[in-house]
């Protein structure tokens, strides 16, 4: 009875907790604390709330899948309406724009693979859930508000084109990439820990100190800054630049302030030993 109830939990819920259940279930009955048909109950409500966990995790990937979307679809309609955009005719008739897109497809991929994962960790699913609204509106606001200085600043302000450009385009695709591989490590790092764009401490976590936790408190708000400072160095233009670094600066010292006053609030004395000694986002300087 109760392995064929446990067909109505999701596959991967069935696969990394089906057994342990059975066995449980199947002790509490023998023991007589547990009654068949209370079991059968109880393995029902389970099913139900696995599945709706399913869905809420999925309804928040496609948000995120969304805000990708449309941030992707505005800048391809602002490189029609710009034509000296960047990602418009230098992106369509340089070879190196090729390069170029497939470094932000990566980036972007990485982004949402990761975040997929945050979704689907064990902690996610039995910590609380946060309130995200205020997080979502701003990023959305920041994807917008980035998408727009990249695409179109350069046509306003051509005066501060770099010359040659390429060194500097160059030097954007490795700032992405490096961004990605050290946000990448800092996710493993914090394997199980890691739940996503969301800020969910219990007192009792411990604070991961391998990786690159060895030497910043958020090496992944580190690699955000580095792969967006590197798609404002792409347009090779000195106040896009400056304009992108300042929009991401901002985005990221907001949610760090956010992250930091969770962890003091919940971890007290043992965040303050752990954040003095080392820096947030630059070894030794910041």
């Amino acid at each position: 009875m109760i392995e064929r109830m446990l067909r109505f939990y999701p596959r991967g819920w069935r696969d990394r907790y089906g057994r342990e259940l059975a066995s449980l279930v199947s002790d509490l009955i023998e023991a007589g604390e547990l009654t068949p048909v209370r079991a059968g109950f109880d393995l029902v409500a389970g099913a139900v709330t696995a599945w709706w966990r399913v869905i809420v995790d999925r309804a928040v990937l496609l948000r995120f899948g969304a805000v990708l979307v449309i941030g992707g679809a505005i800048a391809l309609l602002l490189a029609r309406l710009a034509p000296a955009a960047p990602f418009g005719t230098y992106v369509r008739t340089h070879p190196f724009g090729l390069v170029v897109l497939l470094v932000q497809l990566g980036w972007l991929v990485t982004e949402a693979a990761e975040f997929g994962r945050g979704r689907r960790s064990r902690r996610w699913r039995t910590g609380p859930r946060p309130n995200l609204r205020a997080y979502w509106s701003v990023l959305t606001a920041c994807v917008l508000a980035g998408t727009a200085v990249v695409n179109l600043l350069p046509a306003a302000v051509p005066a501060a084109d770099i010359r040659p450009g390429m060194p500097v385009q160059v030097g954007g695709v490795a700032l992405i990439l490096a961004g990605t591989a050290l946000r990448e490590r800092a996710f493993r790092a914090l394997g199980d820990w890691y739940v996503s764009f969301a800020v969910t401490v219990s007192a009792d976590q411990p604070l991961v100190s391998t990786g690159p936790y060895r030497l910043l408190r958020h090496p992944g708000h580190a690699g955000m800054l580095l792969a967006c400072v590197g798609v404002g160095a792409l347009t090779a233009n000195v106040v896009v630049l400056v304009a992108q670094a300042m929009l991401s600066l901002a985005f990221v010292l907001w949610w760090t302030r956010v992250e930091e006053n969770a962890m003091l609030a919940a971890l007290g004395s043992r965040y303050r030993g752990y954040a003095a000694s080392r820096k947030r986002f630059m070894p030794l300087l910041w």
